[in-house]
């Protein structure tokens, strides 16, 4: 439909396609049909490197648009991958994640990236904190009580994940529990932020230190 609709293309003719992975090919339009596209690559474009993984670990708010806004966001800014999250505050139980997938592929179309952000499945916070995180070497989580680093001023050079909390916060149990696992207790911000401005306040603040860092090379 966006082919035909949008940019009005016609089988015979060329397009740019990707997997998500990294690859951008030049194709051509072999058959465009009302649901169905065919294509037949042509010519590799750009090949890039998975880059270092930005993630980041939320509670979902009760607005579903509000994760929705996260997830086009973050898509721009080069967030790699978004973990669900149950805490002992959140207000949602379940999160179905087919509408946010969608939206993560049309945003990287738009955005002329070519990794896919991974939505992961939501999860008790305990386990993501027994498994998910441990594919990460720097771990954060936001707490605006107390005498914590803010983001910017932390190594983010690694595959780095900020864990934010729930409205309400997580509780002194979580944070425990976050800490045991090796996470550090950041601050974003000197004020308090709702949930999707603190995850995009996260990820900007990681792609600007690493971008200026790239420039010091």
């Amino acid at each position: 439909k966006h082919i035909s609709k949008v940019m009005r293309k016609k089988a015979g003719e060329l397009a740019y396609i990707t997997q998500g992975d990294g690859q951008i090919w030049q194709a051509e339009i072999l058959t465009l049909g009302r649901s169905s596209v065919t294509f037949k690559p042509l010519k590799l474009i750009l090949k890039q490197d998975a880059p270092s993984r930005l993630a980041l670990a939320v509670a979902p708010t009760k607005k579903t648009s509000r994760i929705e806004d996260l997830v086009l966001k973050g898509v721009e800014l080069g967030l790699t991958d978004l973990y669900l999250v149950k805490t002992e505050r959140t207000l949602r139980k379940e999160f179905k994640t087919k509408r946010p997938n969608l939206m993560a592929v049309t945003a990287m179309k738009q955005c002329l990236r070519s990794h896919l952000l991974r939505i992961h499945e939501m999860m008790d916070f305990d386990e993501f904190c027994n498994t998910a995180a441990e594919d990460f070497e720097q771990k954060f989580i936001g707490k605006i009580e107390g005498d914590n680093e803010h983001l910017v001023n932390c190594d983010v050079a690694k595959d780095v994940v900020v864990a934010i909390g729930p409205e309400g916060d997580f509780t002194e149990a979580e944070y425990q529990k976050a800490i045991e696992n090796g996470f550090t207790a950041i601050k974003l911000s000197d004020y308090r932020l709702r949930t999707e401005t603190a995850g995009m306040m996260a990820i900007a603040a990681i792609q600007n230190k690493r971008q200026m860092e790239q420039s010091h090379v």
